[in-house]
């Protein structure tokens, strides 16, 4: 339940979403998120590779920052998902989930402060 997919460096065979299915559009923000977790489920693997494919851009007017309750929302709402529907039920999946509630009252900027005190630079 862990999201460290980045959506625009993703290959994927098009047979995979002809088996699983498309986006669910019922997610204003966070439909990779869901479908990463749905196709998980169905037992496709993913993998990384350890080089760099894409830059990621990220002001605090980008549809991710200014949006930020509501990836919260939704990321609350493809966890859940993923436990009721998907059989996320192993310890760890738990772990990953239990904290996501506090996510929601975590402003951006908040966020900046903690990532700085815990020394985390991404």
């Amino acid at each position: 339940l862990n999201d460290t997919i980045i959506h625009a460096s993703v290959l994927m065979d098009k047979s995979m979403l002809d088996h699983t299915g498309l986006y669910d559009e019922s997610f204003v923000t966070g439909q990779d998120y869901e479908l990463w977790l749905r196709v998980i489920s169905q037992g496709y693997k993913f993998g990384n590779i350890p080089k760099y494919l894409t830059i990621k851009k990220q002001s605090d007017t980008s549809h991710s920052r200014s949006n930020w309750r509501r990836n919260r929302v939704d990321g609350i709402r493809a966890k859940n998902k993923a436990i009721l529907k998907y059989g996320y039920l192993k310890p760890r999946d738990f772990l990953y989930y239990l904290p996501s509630p506090f996510y929601y009252f975590i402003s951006n900027n908040n966020a900046k402060i903690i990532r700085k005190f815990l020394g985390i630079t991404n």
